[in-house]
């Protein structure tokens, strides 16, 4: 695999770099690079995509690349990785970029400065890269600088941005900085008021994620689970500790337990814990197997850690309903018209539910997520259900038409 990982990397035919995503550990930021690729291929003729993404290890890079089924996809890394054992190394390369920007800005995106010249677009990816979700988001930031300083198009691309109001200076920053982006597509109206406060508004369209187009595909071993449409998914992260329990992972466990066990005994439907992040220090699988195992129920199974993204999304399509963590497992219910409640705890959550419900009546924020009242949500969505489809497919189905609409305004954009 060493050729795969080289400094420059040439490719044939219309070449378009997708910068600053995460790994497919993480699936969501898988289903962003599939729905993106769905999108351009509408309105390209053979695009290719050089996908440059953050990765902790070398060997993570070397296992994306390895895995890669799609042959118009290349994977590098924003920088050049040492070997795993070498983490030690990587950290103190990593504080000396935070101390120093200069040395940072020089060698960040190396893999891929030699290809921006022939890229017809650079997409900023990765749904929340533009937010404080994170820290402040240099390593983005970076990106667009030079980009616009060699005269290039830099896209951010089906994302929400910030807010930065709790960074009064910063959000000052950010106000000017965004303003020599190409073009921000957002993917929730509330994303496109937030920037209009900050008088940001002629370089800015409306879209959807664009993993609401990523096709979902039937795992090969789907039977094992048998038929899923009288069961609840359930999708519970280590992150959310973060919001729950102030940062007491301790704590916030245990009340995953006592919310999955109140649920199995309030409904006679079984359930099913669904993974949609298996990185390292946010594992939910580890997570979710330690929930599984404390409430003790064999009508409560999880899924292995080995499917896609799009496999995730065939498991979702399949559900009675869905209460999910991670926005990106949420997107994959809505578009699958399967009725979703969000544990919600940014922009993301509450944006989507808005454009889509209207309201914000299936989102339970960090301080109401507890057992009883999970299970009031749950039990609204069984009584409503037939009537939250027939919604779904109403809203959502005009937002597969706006995704692929962005493909068409990003071709007017570059010319081409």
């Amino acid at each position: 695999m060493g050729a795969e990982y080289t400094e420059v990397v040439l490719m044939s035919g219309k070449l378009f770099i997708l910068a600053g995503n995460g790994s497919y550990e993480n699936r969501g930021c898988e289903a962003i690079i599939r729905g993106t690729v769905e999108i351009l291929r509408r309105h390209f003729d053979d695009p290719k995509f050089l996908v440059c993404s953050h990765f902790s290890s070398m060997g993570q890079l070397l296992e994306q690349q390895r895995n890669e089924f799609d042959p118009a996809l290349r994977h590098v890394a924003v920088q050049r990785l040492l070997p795993s054992r070498s983490l030690l190394l990587n950290r103190v390369r990593s504080l000396l970029h935070q101390k120093f920007p200069r040395l940072r800005q020089r060698f960040l995106y190396r893999s891929i400065k030699e290809s921006i010249a022939g890229a017809c677009a650079i997409l900023s990816v990765g749904g929340d890269n533009y937010t404080l979700d994170y820290g402040i988001p240099t390593l983005f930031t970076d990106l667009d600088d030079h980009i616009v300083t060699t005269g290039g198009k830099i896209i951010i691309w089906g994302s929400s941005v910030g807010p930065f109001s709790r960074i009064p200076a910063y959000e000052k920053y950010m106000a000017e900085h965004l303003k020599c982006i190409t073009t921000i597509f957002a993917r929730e109206t509330a994303t496109i008021s937030y920037l209009r406060t900050l008088g940001i508004e002629r370089n800015v369209v409306k879209t959807v994620d664009p993993a609401f187009v990523m096709k979902a595909q039937m795992p090969p071993d789907w039977a094992e689970y048998g038929d899923l449409s009288g069961t609840i998914g359930l999708n519970l992260t280590p992150l959310m500790a973060r919001y729950c329990s102030q940062g007491d992972e301790t704590l916030w466990l245990g009340r995953a337990v006592e919310i999955v066990a109140a649920v199995e005994r309030e409904f006679a439907h079984p359930i099913l814990l669904i993974p949609h992040v298996f990185e390292s220090g946010s594992d939910d699988w580890s997570f979710l197997e330690k929930v599984r195992l404390a409430v003790g129920s064999r009508r409560v199974t999880l899924l292995s850690g080995h499917y896609r993204a799009a496999e995730l999304k065939w498991f979702i399509s399949q559900l009675l309903l869905l209460a999910a963590a991670r926005t990106h497992a949420t997107i994959a219910g809505f578009s699958s018209f399967v009725p979703t409640i969000s544990f919600a705890y940014s922009i993301k959550a509450t944006g989507l539910n808005q454009d889509i419900y209207g309201n914000q009546d299936l989102c339970l924020y960090p301080d109401a997520i507890h057992a009883d009242t999970v299970c009031d949500k749950i039990s609204r969505v069984i009584d409503r259900n037939s009537n939250l489809r027939a919604l779904l497919v109403e809203r959502v189905t005009p937002m597969f038409d706006e995704a692929f609409n962005s493909g068409q305004l990003l071709n007017e954009i570059i010319g081409l």
